[in-house]
């Protein structure tokens, strides 16, 4: 066959339905061996050839009309977890943890978990969040047809964690444990706010002085915003701890928090927003339980004020009469293996100088400065997550939310995820695409 010159487009037609063009070869209109009857019929079979595929496609768009294509829809992001599975949108993608624990571990102890850090005390069971442990075991209540055959399992993965952080926040921990055994102190309730993993190792320590109540809303996710499968990772490390030791019967409460759990959020593209506010008791339930102080655990350097999700709470406290102080951890400095206040033995018990919540405080062998979290007065203040004095908690637009398909019951088909939406084919698997067959 000999080489011919490129065609030309000369029209094009585009409407609703129909999609045409005229594409010639000027060299044709110059060759005399090629008649006007071979010509034209050439152009008749090209005609057909390009109804035919006209036709087809609008054929490929009558068969979209049913819904299958999806609508693009926002859905509670955690939901979308637990019924679709924990990694919804990146099902073949897991997740890793630094620091993995060298201890013999086995995915059966997983099953247990959630059992072994529920609250041995049931006056705070109303106000344990153990969302974050209950994905170590669940599996997606009704599996999506687009997901892969090989997706990935989070009790497959997940392992134990334990860093030098967490160590040392462990540490302190048992220093202010001892510090509430020693002056036997039931009226003050601790709130934690740390990472993840440093907050539950501080816990850890306190743990058989104070009980712990878990309050981490949320799910791991490859891509989620807060990296919760960390948090995940230290629990599973003290569990054995958390299950062994019991608390008094009058332990007062300590509250676990992430402090990643607002964190700033990107897009949809990168990012999977699983976020989630703090849920603690209201003053009325606090007082309830005998609790008249809150001591608020903050990490070093952090601003001497509560995260934005908090702040209607601490308000709330202190109209109760319920006085806030906040506590910055590094309060707690290394003297040989152990952790004390002000670093010194000296200077340990003039903790309750600092925070007069023992009367009459135990002695204290040297006077210094009052840290300023010491002074702390929560103040209303408007913020994405309160509208200031006389507000209550609320959520930004979208917020722990994420973008989907639906069909035309409003059924999910799967993750609108990526800078290019995923178009589903008609086998019911997702593909990425700049669009889809028919609409451009």
């Amino acid at each position: 066959m000999s080489e011919q010159e490129p065609y030309e487009r000369d029209q094009f037609l585009e409407k609703e339905g129909i999609v045409g063009a005229r594409w010639w070869n000027k060299h044709l209109q110059r060759d005399e061996v090629i008649t006007r009857r071979s010509s034209l019929r050439g152009l008749l079979i090209g005609g057909a050839v390009v109804f035919g595929i006209g036709v087809l496609a609008i054929k490929n768009c009558d068969d979209d009309e049913d819904g299958a294509s999806g609508v693009p829809e926002r859905r509670n992001a955690l939901e979308m977890q637990r019924n679709h599975g924990w990694n919804f949108g990146y099902r073949g993608e897991g997740v890793s943890v630094d620091g993995i624990d060298p201890q013999p571990f086995s995915a059966a102890q997983l099953s247990t978990l959630v059992a072994d850090l529920a609250p041995k005390d049931a006056r705070y069971s109303p106000y344990h969040v153990p969302t974050v442990l209950q994905s170590a075991t669940a599996g997606p209540l009704t599996p999506l047809a687009s997901d892969p055959l090989t997706a990935v399992k989070l009790p497959e993965i997940i392992r134990p964690m334990i860093t030098v952080d967490m160590e040392v926040a462990y540490r302190r921990g048992l220093a202010l444990a001892g510090l509430f055994s020693e002056a036997k102190v039931e009226n003050v309730a601790v709130v934690v706010d740390l990472s993840g993993p440093e907050s539950v190792a501080f816990a850890a320590g306190a743990a058989g002085t104070m009980a712990m109540v878990f309050t981490v809303d949320n799910w791991p996710h490859p891509r989620g915003v807060v990296p919760a499968h960390r948090t995940l990772a230290a629990a599973i490390h003290y569990q054995r701890r958390f299950s062994q030791t019991k608390p008094g019967p009058n332990a007062p409460p300590l509250f676990v928090l992430d402090r990643h759990r607002i964190d700033p959020y990107g897009d949809d593209a990168t990012q999977f927003d699983n976020r989630h506010v703090a849920k603690l008791p209201v003053a009325a339930a606090l007082t309830q339980m005998g609790i008249r102080h809150v001591l608020y655990v903050v990490p070093e350097g952090a601003v001497i004020q509560e995260l934005d999700d908090l702040t209607d709470a601490f308000v709330g406290y202190q109209a109760a009469e319920i006085d806030v102080r906040v506590l910055p951890v590094s309060a707690f400095a290394p003297l040989w293996e152990n952790y004390l206040y002000g670093g010194t033995a000296e200077t340990h018990l003039c903790f309750w100088h600092d925070y007069p919540w023992v009367v009459p405080p135990p002695p204290c062998a040297l006077a210094f400065a009052e840290p300023p979290g010491a002074r702390y007065v929560p103040r209303p203040r408007v913020s994405p997550y309160s509208s200031g004095p006389g507000g209550s908690l609320k959520r930004p637009d979208q917020f722990a939310t994420v973008a989907v398909f639906a069909d035309d019951q409003h059924a999910v088909l799967g993750a609108h995820n990526g800078s290019t939406p995923a178009v589903p084919v008609r086998s019911g698997s997702w593909n990425r695409s700049t669009g889809s067959g028919c609409g451009g």
